[in-house]
């Protein structure tokens, strides 16, 4: 189960209302699709810029899930670019793993909130 920091939306709520925090979920939704495809389709990912793939998937993934209160799938994204950076593709591996059901896992419960009221 992902747990969302509803102070975390409340602050964006705050600055924008409903609308701010309908369209940040929406374009993560989109962006986090592009993600989980490129995080199942990594054995295509060249052996050269794998290390770079995983960093900038990581990054990205740590900033916008800390904006969106999505803190298990920030901190996995955070050992992802930590372990790309560090090149320990041994344990990238499984953490690339984690990191894919953890998005999809958030996918899911941001869509269903974004259904209901928020």
């Amino acid at each position: 189960m992902v747990i969302i920091s509803k102070d975390a939306l409340r602050k964006i709520k705050t600055i924008g209302g409903s609308e701010l925090v309908e369209k940040m979920i929406d374009v993560f939704v989109h962006g986090a699709k592009e993600k989980i495809q490129s995080l199942e389709n990594r054995s295509a990912w060249q052996e050269e810029s794998f290390f770079e793939e995983a960093e900038s998937i990581g990054h990205t993934l740590k900033s916008s899930a800390a904006y969106l209160g999505l803190t298990q799938l920030q901190k996995i994204a955070d050992r992802v670019e930590q372990m790309a950076i560090e090149k320990n593709k041994l344990q990238l591996d499984g953490e690339l793993d984690l990191l894919r059901d953890e998005l999809i896992a958030s996918l899911s419960s941001l869509i269903e909130l974004r259904k209901g009221s928020i």
